[in-house]
């Protein structure tokens, strides 16, 4: 990937950060931990869908359930990592974040407040009609 598509993402997950830290101000005060950890969840949620995605081109259902555990265990780490990391990139980053986007039009920042609901629902859509894949 080029510099300019991995500033782009980090400029989402900027921007969903901001957004989620904004609703949870009064609670979270500073910390903006509820952010830090939706923005794990969710990429966390984004790398088991597209590492399952490919698991089901090139395995049947039967043959994946014998690491199920393993997944979880993986899963589970991975998040933990994603939330140190967020951590460590977002721990002052809030009032930066702002000051980028507090003069947002209206209509955008109804917008992008929209997709913003949007991007944190669809990874746990996909993970479920993922899981639902190849029950039968």
């Amino acid at each position: 990937m080029t510099k300019k598509v991995i500033k782009k993402i980090f400029d989402i997950f900027d921007y969903i950060f901001y957004r989620i830290a904004e609703v949870y101000f009064k609670w979270d005060e500073n910390s903006a931990s509820t952010a830090i950890i939706a923005v794990a969840m969710l990429q966390t949620l984004i790398i088991s869908d597209i590492t399952g995605f490919i698991l089901q081109l090139f395995y049947k259902r039967a043959e994946t359930m014998q690491f199920v555990k393993t997944a979880k265990i993986i899963g589970g780490s991975l998040f933990l990592l994603l939330c140190f990391l967020n951590y460590l990139r977002y721990k002052s980053a809030y009032n930066d974040l702002k000051t980028r986007w507090i003069n947002e039009p209206i209509q955008r920042r109804k917008m992008l407040g929209k997709l913003t609901i949007i991007a944190l629902i669809i990874p746990w859509i996909a993970l479920i009609v993922l899981g639902r894949t190849g029950l039968k």
